[in-house]
């Protein structure tokens, strides 16, 4: 928008100067850089010059008129710019949601922001805590090691730290693993869930009742929210103190964080 800006300056104004000796010099510079991500290939089509957008009369308009300069860039953002970026990121989001074996489209099937009201929830510093673990899950499928002191996020582990189980990932701990039993229990409870059987939900089921399909249905119900958050965070946090290299001391980053507030802890 710099560069659009740029281009509806009156011919005499420094900024437009600048902008001409940028484009014909051929020397590679900010504006050269801006060219080349509007012509991007994965682009669905290129961002055009803001003067390709505008008709004679306008022209004549934006070199009397600054009020009309605002006028046309809002436009511009708002028919061209806009529109051709959330497009790349609908497809990025698509392709990176897809590429592996965790559904993370199925939880979310498009770029979403997190809800505002997220922050008006008193969930209590552990809650908002668990809160890192469970994103992290939900968006990698994999085990928030980092969120504990770790180093890594691993998709696997040869063995299972609770219950001696060979290869483990994320769905044993948060649905097999015998070890976590009590804490699936624990949720059951919250959440109204018959567990009478012995027997965890259906792995398919679990994880939309653990993930759901978009990120506001934590904030629908905030004991529920809380529920799913809690037993994610505290399997994980299990799994985590058995793994975390010495020195990381899990309940000693509970405490530090305390202090912190939920916009600090919103991934």
């Amino acid at each position: 928008m710099l560069r659009a800006r740029g281009m509806l300056m009156p011919s005499s104004h420094p900024a437009r100067s600048m902008l001409g000796v940028a484009t014909v010099s051929g020397i590679p510079c900010w504006n050269s850089a801006v060219l080349d991500i509007q012509h991007r290939v994965d682009f669905t089509s290129p961002i055009p010059c803001i003067l390709e957008t505008l008709r004679e009369d306008e022209l004549a308009d934006i070199l009397a008129n600054k009020a009309a300069r605002k006028y046309f860039l809002r436009r511009y953002r708002r028919n061209h710019v806009v529109p051709i970026m959330q497009a790349y990121d609908e497809e990025a989001f698509a392709k990176a949601a897809t590429k592996h074996e965790w559904p993370y489209v199925e939880f979310q099937p498009s770029p979403e922001c997190l809800p505002a009201v997220l922050l008006e929830l008193d969930w209590g510093t552990e809650t908002w805590y668990f809160y890192r673990a469970w994103a992290v899950t939900r968006v990698l499928g994999r085990l928030p090691l980092t969120v504990f002191g770790g180093d890594d996020t691993p998709s696997s582990l040869c063995t299972c730290p609770l219950c001696g189980l060979n290869t483990v990932d994320v769905v044993h701990f948060l649905h097999a693993c015998p070890a976590t039993w009590d804490l699936y229990t624990e949720f059951c409870i919250s959440m109204g869930i018959d567990f009478s059987s012995g027997q965890r939900l259906r792995w398919t089921r679990l994880r939309l009742e653990l993930f759901a399909d978009r990120v506001g249905f934590l904030s629908t119900v905030a004991v529920e929210g809380a529920a799913r958050i809690g037993y994610v965070g505290k399997v994980m946090q299990r799994v985590a103190k058995l793994l975390v290299v010495a020195g990381h001391d899990i309940d000693e980053l509970l405490a530090a964080a305390a202090a912190a507030t939920p916009e600090a802890v919103l991934p």
